[in-house]
């Protein structure tokens, strides 16, 4: 090797001089270097190992714990954006668990197992999403554990949303500096594994490095209060600027807040003198709802909504009350005007409009 070539090689040839300074038999000397090259790729890649968590800590930006919160919650937008991170990057599944592996990050059986088409999938475009970090504490529960099925109940009501399965191991690769003993639970839909059962994910690091495990997604699986979760929020929380009107114009139900979210029993002011119950406001029957719906749906992030069923406004036909699940069992209510691209929830059922018989 002239000094030339050893220049443009930079690294590798001193690493391969300083062999053969050492070492007889130019056999040796090869496989010397081609094993010193071996360890320099991977541990330039193994970005989730626990030594490069801590080299991380040191030289990353600091993301804040996820753990900050120190009263309950009442609506999701008290609760600033904990973390910004890119999703709809790899072109399919295939190439985001290639990038985990790449980057040395360890993936659970069952996790392994969910993030597979064709109930994972990526996103098709590029975006950013933000996630809310908020203990089930915070949530409003008080002692002891929560059933999932409970805590994303009270998400929803609070104004939180669930993220797409996607978040979880996007997370993983842009979250490096992980704080060791960290478990944080993605709010997501579960997906089930071979055998039936429903999982959801949790980006972890617990010492050993950084990885990617799934736990129990059943509806009545027990969590503890203190545990963590990372939700999106919804197109429209049920705040103060958004639980406002639909369109006053058109004569849309006036106040998204009383209407879907206090469950007064009738379709607010506008209709007090008219005694307007929500059955004669929606009369049903129960319809499929249609592309357009479900496309405002999607527009607004409305992730609630893998499940639903319609009814049209006697009053305004282009306004539709939604019901809405992902698991057959807990039920949301939700204004929809497509025309206007515009969604508002979520909220209780009506007591006098009872969800439909099958989905």
């Amino acid at each position: 090797m002239n000094r030339a070539a050893g220049k443009d090689i930079g690294h590798h040839a001193i690493l391969h001089r300083s062999i053969g300074r050492h070492c007889n038999g130019a056999h040796l000397i090869v496989m010397l270097c081609a094993a010193g090259i071996v360890l320099f790729a991977s541990e330039a890649g193994a970005q989730c190992s626990a030594r490069a968590v801590l080299q991380n800590h040191l030289t990353l930006k600091k993301i804040p714990p996820a753990n900050r919160l120190p009263i309950p919650v009442r609506s999701a937008v008290d609760v600033p954006v904990w973390k910004t991170i890119a999703v709809g990057t790899f072109a399919d599944s295939l190439s985001l668990r290639n990038a985990l592996r790449a980057t040395g990050c360890r993936v659970g059986d069952s996790a392994g197992e969910i993030l597979a088409p064709p109930a994972f999938t990526v996103s098709a475009a590029k975006a950013d999403v933000g996630l809310v970090a908020v203990s089930v504490a915070e949530l409003g529960f008080a002692t002891g554990t929560a059933s999932l099925a409970e805590i994303y109940a009270r998400a929803r009501q609070l104004g939180f949303g669930l993220a797409a399965a996607e978040v979880a191991p996007q997370l993983r690769l842009q979250y490096f500096d992980q704080p060791i003993g960290e478990f944080l639970i993605i709010g997501m839909e579960p997906i089930k594994r071979w055998t039936g059962d429903p999982v959801i994910l949790t980006v972890v690091n617990g010492g050993s490095g950084l990885i990617l495990i799934g736990q129990d997604g059943r509806a009545d699986a027990e969590i503890s209060v203190a545990s963590r979760f990372l939700f999106v929020r919804s197109g429209e929380a049920p705040s103060a600027k958004s639980a406002h009107v639909l369109d006053e114009g058109r004569g849309a139900v006036p106040h998204c807040n009383s209407t879907l979210l206090n469950l007064t029993g009738s379709l607010g002011p506008a209709y007090a003198g008219q005694k307007l119950l929500p059955s004669e406001q929606f009369p049903g029957p129960w319809l499929e709802i249609t592309e357009e719906i479900r496309d405002v749906l999607v527009l607004n992030k409305i992730s609630a909504c893998s499940q639903a069923a319609g009814r049209q406004s006697s009053r305004s036909p282009g306004e539709y009350l939604l019901y809405c699940t992902v698991d057959e069992k807990l039920w949301t209510s939700w204004l929809v005007q497509p025309a206007l691209q515009k969604v508002c929830g979520p909220g209780k059922l009506f007591e006098d409009i009872a969800p439909p018989d099958s989905y």
